[in-house]
């Protein structure tokens, strides 16, 4: 049975026969807008798709902190069941979602922080998900990065973007993560934490 969830409807969890993982070039290929693209973890470094692709175990349910235009998201969904993505501001990116063939495995939510605070709290109580990765792409102060954090630990594996801005560097060495593309041309830079 399908329940409400807010902005959309649960979806159940999908094995799509012949589906294949996206990847930036793909992406930007069929979007070729540098204006949707601007300050999106989408790009020509390829760094998000490479690291999905190599990450282990595959996640199998995503949570997202920082939806924007839902170009991660949709990259996120080409590889799990399903991704639940959140923000304090509501942009409709169904039209990308459908593009890439997506949109079944995605459920978004924008709301206020208390909002998204209970359903996150929610969906960790949830034994039909297993949230196994999430990913914070949020407000980029520490404060709010400390949050989010301590939001979706639960999933055992986080992904945070735009670890060069406003000391975020410091908090995810802090509770040990750790740069992961400080070699890389990429501008933004990665961390990543796993609970050990």
């Amino acid at each position: 049975m399908l329940n409400k969830f807010y902005g959309g409807v649960l979806p159940q969890k999908i094995k799509r026969y012949g589906y294949h993982p996206l990847d930036n070039t793909e992406m930007l290929e069929i979007l070729d807008n540098e204006k949707l693209l601007a300050g999106s973890a989408i790009n020509e470094y390829d760094f998000l798709a490479n690291f999905m692709k190599n990450l282990e175990p595959k996640p199998d349910d995503v949570i997202e902190i920082g939806t924007s235009l839902g170009m991660s998201s949709a990259l996120f969904a080409s590889y799990c069941n399903t991704v639940f993505t959140f923000d304090i501001r509501y942009i409709n990116s169904a039209h990308i979602w459908r593009i890439f063939e997506v949109e079944d495995r995605i459920n978004c939510f924008a709301g206020n922080q208390k909002s998204i605070d209970t359903l996150i709290g929610s969906l960790k109580e949830n034994a039909e998900f297993n949230f196994n990765f999430a990913f914070i792409d949020g407000m980029h102060k520490v404060e709010n990065v400390r949050h989010d954090f301590e939001l979706v630990k639960f999933c055992k594996r986080v992904l945070f973007h735009d670890l060069n801005v406003d000391g975020i560097d410091k908090f995810v060495d802090e509770i040990g993560g750790h740069m992961i593309n400080a070699d890389s041309e990429e501008p933004a830079k990665f961390g990543y934490w796993e609970d050990k």
